[in-house]
């Protein structure tokens, strides 16, 4: 239904800096009409299609712009070699991309939707703002160190201005792993308020009598129905990562440590021809080489952090929660049994 598919415009505004680097880089995730959120559409579908063709034409140029020196045979094959592998992997990579975005296009909106709903639950005053600025710092900051780098290489002659313009073009693989790391950071967040209002619950509860309690027990339950709501979202919130973004975090692996074998031997390769200031090209290209792949390591060991922080904060309210079962108090008096506040509660178990 339309309306299970609304957006709050604060949500809106918290997702905009992720939307922006996205669109920008022709990976729209969902569509936002006012205040709905819909999967891609023909729009979208073609800024993708787009994407991916901007993306093979960028390898297919860089190959014919770098892969010819004027009177050296032996390196033109060297080198031609080393950029239609990499050209291809790069290909391959985008196309698989590609297809999990159309495959996966219902998942996206779900996984915006279970985050939404449990932050309406579990609100918190300028929780949204602070994330939006937090949000802008860290893919403005992102991109430029990312700019900054290749910028470097250009300023001082170490390659031209269409590899800074390339690199640049490459970047559209981190997108989405930039978009998982704040997208995982933000349901820690969740998590973190859905402890502290477990706690105010409890709060509340131990201000009166057992009597009163009973009284008042459809509120109670009410109220603990909506925490159990709340983590259903965040812990399904956290399942749809996986689909969403899985397929770029294996191909980001791949990159990370298994492309750095086709660089290895492409210095092997040039190291080993007998040409002027072959082996000088050939430490540059492997420092140049060397930071690229730190750049994708630290990527993945960002978004390792925030997982397992996530993961602790899992952990935290397993814990509250079993303290909540084992509790004296009003809740812990109350009859054992699947109609029981304290029984609903015990998510952790």
């Amino acid at each position: 239904m339309l309306l299970d598919k609304e957006i709050d415009r604060d949500f809106q505004m918290m997702l905009l800096p992720l939307n922006i680097l996205e669109f920008l880089y022709c990976q729209p995730k969902f569509r936002i009409t006012r205040t709905f959120i819909t999967a891609n559409g023909i729009r979208e579908t073609l800024l993708c299609t787009l994407g991916v063709l901007l993306m093979i034409l960028s390898n297919l140029g860089y190959i014919s712009v770098n892969s010819y020196i004027p009177g050296n045979g032996e390196v033109n094959d060297i080198i031609y070699v080393f950029l239609f592998t990499d050209a291809t992997f790069y290909i391959v990579y985008c196309l698989l991309i590609y297809a999990m975005n159309i495959i996966q296009k219902d998942k996206n909106v779900q996984l915006i939707i279970k985050m939404q709903n449990a932050y309406r639950i579990l609100h918190n005053k300028n929780g949204l703002k602070r994330f939006q600025k937090n949000n802008w710092i860290f893919v403005v900051g992102v991109f430029l160190f990312y700019f900054s780098y290749n910028l470097s290489y250009t300023v001082f002659n170490i390659y031209r201005v269409a590899h800074l313009l390339y690199n640049i073009v490459l970047f559209y693989f981190d997108v989405n792993i930039i978009v998982a790391i704040r997208i995982v950071k933000f349901l820690e967040y969740e998590l973190i308020l859905w402890k502290k209002q477990l706690n105010e619950f409890l709060k509340t509860c131990s201000t009166t009598n057992h009597t009163h309690l009973v009284k008042y027990l459809v509120d109670v339950s009410y109220e603990e129905r909506l925490l159990l709501s709340a983590y259903s979202n965040i812990i399904g919130a956290f399942k749809l990562c996986r689909s969403v973004f899985g397929m770029s975090i294996l191909l980001l692996l791949v990159e990370g440590f298994g492309h750095p074998l086709i660089y290895i031997q492409f210095f092997i390769d040039i190291g080993k021809s007998h040409t002027e200031n072959a082996q000088a090209a050939s430490f540059i290209s492997l420092m140049v080489t060397f930071v690229w792949i730190l750049k994708s390591v630290s990527l993945l060991c960002c978004l390792s952090v925030v997982c397992q922080r996530f993961y602790l904060a899992v952990a935290d309210v397993e814990h509250a929660c079993a303290v909540v079962r084992c509790d004296e108090g009003c809740l812990g008096k109350s009859d054992n049994g699947p109609n029981n506040p304290s029984f609903e509660l015990g998510i952790g178990k």
